[in-house]
């Protein structure tokens, strides 16, 4: 070959390629060999017994770091809160690909106990079920990813990459300190960029490649008071005004999202009035608006404005609109590898099909690694009542997510 010559591409040989997936499929095999759902179930009903609400997530991080040390899994604490730290474990070899699972440990609060069947913050196994708070949003996904970091160590030296655990902070109230903060040391350069991202939340074995956005916002309306004998000479009523803007604004929507379904939106807050016998002269209401891809601020912000705009032409009013939160719908395209190797893994594991979730959900901690760039899924167990009570996660459905998560991860990085 002459100096400086490209020369012709090697590309393995059928042999070779049908040498290689007898490789992976006997390294998969052994990986599955080393599963154990006792150990699963197990560590998931100690992460329920924690009772980590959003700022209180220090002591079941201290529980997850005891664990990685038991079982010899290189780790670090990041964290810019003591009371919200993160931690991320890794095995394999850095010079290669990352795929990172992620998972938070925070939960919401027990609203009314007396609805409970069992203490929230102590596991109970019944039917085939684990029932907690947390169970299925999110603890026990996330004790099947440290299970299955284990399962990896023992087979570190046949991985072309590394396979990253972090366990997050902050998830319920928008993740700002939880995978936010993780977000800042990656552009910072103090945390490798993931290649790729799985996130256990609840999609029932379905491969989850979209959600929904936020848009909160608060809309105050001044109208004009006056005693009620003159309500309709010199009154400007704010509350009639409120009602019909929220009566435009709840109205059905026509277009759905292939993968999202349709926007939501609901009027959750509400305040007007002094006196029973004076018109109000301000209202105020809060809506909660959820978005789907392709929504944006602007647009969503005109949605109401349009509507406000209207009925100045009829009554003679000011109106505040204030946009108290928004974070974009995201999406992973379809046509992205890390998909195509979850239908392939699919479609080898029992009792589940290669099937894509339409996420009538709420959002995920997978937000900030689109809006890096990063392909991002989600994928979790079956399960109930998250956020309510009687909360619980099916026993089964965690051994299939062992098998899909190493699945997915040989197929990637072996």
């Amino acid at each position: 070959m002459e100096k400086g010559s490209l020369g012709t591409c090697w590309r393995p040989s059928t042999a070779t390629t049908s040498w290689l997936k007898t490789l992976r499929r006997k390294l998969l095999e052994e990986a599955l060999s080393l599963i154990d759902l006792n150990e699963i179930v197990n560590l998931t009903c100690d992460l329920i017994g924690f009772p980590s609400l959003t700022e209180s997530e220090s002591e079941i991080l201290r529980y997850v770091e005891a664990y990685c040390q038991k079982k010899g899994l290189p780790y670090q604490i990041l964290g810019a809160r003591e009371n919200q730290p993160n931690l991320v474990a890794a095995v394999g070899d850095p010079r290669g690909k990352t795929l990172a699972f992620n998972g938070h440990l925070d939960v919401v609060p027990i609203c009314d106990p007396s609805m409970w069947e069992s203490d929230p913050f102590k596991a109970r196994i019944h039917k085939g079920r684990i029932y907690g708070r947390g169970a299925v949003d999110m603890k026990s996904s996330c004790a099947v990813k440290l299970h299955i970091l284990d399962i990896l160590k023992k087979l570190e030296d046949r991985l072309r990459g590394t396979v990253r655990v972090e366990m997050v902070s902050d998830e319920e109230r928008g993740g700002r300190h939880g995978t936010g903060y993780l977000m800042e040391l990656i552009q910072a350069g103090r945390l490798q960029r993931p290649d790729w991202v799985i996130i256990g939340e609840k999609s029932d074995l379905k491969i989850r490649c979209a959600e929904r956005g936020t848009f909160i916002y608060r809309v105050t309306i001044k109208g004009r008071a006056t005693h009620t004998f003159s309500a309709r000479v010199d009154g400007v009523n704010a509350v009639y005004l409120a009602a019909r803007v929220i009566s435009q604004l709840e109205r059905p929507f026509t277009q759905a999202h292939p993968l999202v379904g349709y926007p939501v939106i609901s009027v959750n807050y509400i305040q007007g009035g002094k006196a029973f016998n004076q018109v109000p002269a301000i209202c105020e209401f809060v809506v909660d608006r959820r978005t789907v891809p392709g929504e944006t601020l602007e647009g969503l912000k005109d949605e109401a404005v349009q509507i406000l705009e209207g009925l100045k032409r009829e009554y003679d009013f000011t109106y505040h609109l204030e946009v108290l939160s928004h974070s974009e719908a995201s999406m992973t395209d379809q046509t992205e590898p890390i998909v195509k190797v979850f239908e392939t893994v699919l479609q080898d594991v029992p009792g589940v099909e290669p099937e894509f979730f339409l996420d009538w959900a709420g959002g995920t901690d997978g937000k900030y690694y689109r809006k890096l760039g990063v392909p991002t899924i989600i994928y979790g167990p079956l399960g109930d009542h998250r956020h309510g009570p009687n909360e619980y996660v099916r026993i089964d459905s965690l051994e299939t997510l062992a098998r899909v998560y190493l699945g997915v991860a040989l197929s990637l990085l072996a």
